[in-house]
């Protein structure tokens, strides 16, 4: 009984361990993410002053549709739409990272 126990215990402590592991996996990932693409994206607040929520999966929503050339577009909300710069504007020698976060009106 004690062994069955002890065995169940030491499952379910390995199992806790792989969790934690995976969960500091994605953090650092995540961490690794958001400082590969700030600056190549901006985040436009259209027609309101509040601040923008910003939901982790924009980040590979961002990978995804950078375009090689091209601004691209991603609309999140009737307020909110996410500015996604270029390859060729990023890798160019004289790039400056864009604001966070800008305040425009709808046109």
């Amino acid at each position: 009984m004690f062994s069955i126990l002890l065995i169940f215990g030491l499952i379910s402590f390995s199992n806790v361990s792989a969790q934690q592991s995976a969960s500091e996996i994605d953090i650092q990932k995540l961490e690794e993410q958001k400082q590969s693409l700030e600056g190549t994206f901006q985040i436009e607040m259209i027609n309101t002053r509040s601040l923008p929520t910003f939901h982790i999966s924009l980040y590979d929503i961002i990978e995804e549709k950078r375009d090689e050339k091209e601004i691209v577009y991603h609309e999140v909300s009737d307020i909110m739409r996410i500015k996604i710069l270029p390859r060729t504007v990023i890798e160019d020698k004289n790039f400056e990272p864009v604001e966070r976060v800008v305040y425009t009106t709808s046109k």
